[in-house]
């Protein structure tokens, strides 16, 4: 069976590029250019997959995806010209950039409508940006980790770090450590490094998106989600052993 798209964009140039490359991967293809008129078609022809622009005549995306969904369960993807950080995540599925290749378009068509698993989409950019930011955006964090918790065991006189019985940096790898990040981190607070998620340096949801969709087995982690989740809502109070927990891990993806 044909599984149908609808897109609601007011800007011809890309209502006709969607349609085409929407039309070339197999959809019927729906077309709305106001929130109204999307509601609409939503409600009465029922699409398996939406992708709607931001800014549209009479609201925005997130206005259509909170009102269709009040309707039916539906996949939705916002495609704007501006910050796809504008789309709310609680009602759109994956935000992206009308920078967006076809190849990118149509794998986003195929994890919405559940022909391949969603957390195989990195949203944002071009091909090669999406690569980039999924290799690096764990490494940074892994770094801020790294910063906490030496600046935290420093403090607090430590020359080793045990967690679960398995020594994690020996006397001789925090010497070594200690000797490279010292200069940086001299005048460092842990929770001034960790206003960097605040100010949107770091979204700690990207993080463990990005995380888990490199390494498929921290979906199961509870500890590794239950920290970044606290950090996501501006918690910094965890312990040095789960700074120490989820730097590792960050560290080690795609390792045994």
């Amino acid at each position: 069976m044909v599984k149908k798209v609808l897109i609601v964009e007011d800007t011809q140039e890309y209502k006709v590029k969607f349609r085409n490359w929407a039309t070339a991967a197999g959809f019927e293809v729906i077309e709305a250019t106001t929130v109204q008129e999307g509601v609409e078609k939503a409600t009465y022809q029922r699409p398996d997959v939406i992708i709607t622009d931001f800014g549209l005549p009479n609201g925005n995306g997130n206005d259509l995806a909170r009102r269709v969904r009040e309707v039916y369960s539906v996949p939705i993807a916002g495609i704007t010209a501006g910050d796809p950080k504008s789309f709310d995540r609680r009602v759109v599925d994956i935000p992206e950039t009308k920078s967006i290749t076809e190849k990118n378009f149509r794998n986003l068509l195929s994890c919405l409508s559940g022909e391949t698993p969603r957390d195989r989409y990195v949203a944002y950019g071009t091909e090669a940006e999406q690569k980039q930011k999924s290799m690096e955006l764990p490494n940074a964090t892994s770094l801020f980790f790294q910063a906490y918790y030496i600046i935290k065991a420093e403090r607090d006189g430590l020359r080793e770090i045990v967690v679960d019985s398995k020594t994690i940096i020996s006397q001789e790898q925090w010497t070594s450590m200690h000797s490279v990040l010292r200069k940086d981190l001299d005048q460092v607070d842990p929770q001034r490094a960790f206003e960097f998620f605040q100010t949107g340096e770091f979204n700690a949801q990207e993080v463990y998106e990005s995380a888990c969709a490199n390494d498929s087995r921290l979906k199961q982690d509870k500890r590794f989600a239950v920290v970044l989740t606290r950090l996501g809502k501006g918690d910094y109070a965890f312990s040095l052993d789960d700074a120490v927990y989820v730097a590792e891990k960050l560290g080690n993806i795609g390792g045994e």
